[in-house]
């Protein structure tokens, strides 16, 4: 897993925010993780709010290509998650991507809440990384090297966990 502190632009960032304005003000299409996951994913988490962003997605692309060739990228989903309280996502790689990213978008989050992103150490298999949300934090799975990862449940007395999810192959 590769962090790059700080990666999006200002004018992404302000795209994103618009769309979790959006969220908060109940205008924004959802879907739920329990229709569109398979259940091991999800076991008994509570709900996952899911939009699908399938339009702009010029400026992500273009800030994408620093670490990776968007050019050879046949599909990218590019989505939104909502972690509501009592959310989880259990372990699992991301097999089927060849790029696959979180970008976390609290701006405030504080570790009590949960919501931390756990991978497994490359090398020892029995150590266990944690990452914090952070505002503007994105976290890239190098799917060649299948890393197993999961969250920790999102605390019930915690706003919604929100992030950028996004899958290339």
């Amino acid at each position: 897993m590769q962090l790059y502190k700080n990666f999006w632009s200002k004018k992404t960032l302000d795209f994103l925010k618009q769309k979790t304005d959006d969220f908060f003000a109940d205008k924004l299409p959802l879907h739920l993780q329990y229709v569109r996951w398979k259940k091991y994913l999800w076991y008994d988490s509570g709900p996952i709010l899911i939009h699908v962003i399938d339009k702009d997605l010029e400026d992500i692309k273009k800030e994408l290509n620093k670490l990776s060739d968007m050019s050879k990228v046949k599909e990218m989903g590019v989505y939104l998650y909502f972690w509501l309280p009592g959310s989880y996502i259990t372990w699992h790689d991301d097999i089927n991507a060849k790029f696959i990213s979180t970008t976390y978008l609290n701006k405030e989050w504080n570790r009590n809440w949960g919501g931390a992103l756990l991978h497994h150490d490359e090398i020892d298999k029995e150590k266990v990384h944690v990452d914090f949300p952070e505002y503007n934090k994105m976290i890239v799975n190098d799917s060649k090297k299948k890393t197993l990862h999961a969250t920790t449940i999102v605390a019930h007395s915690a706003p919604p966990r929100i992030t950028l999810q996004i899958f290339c192959n």
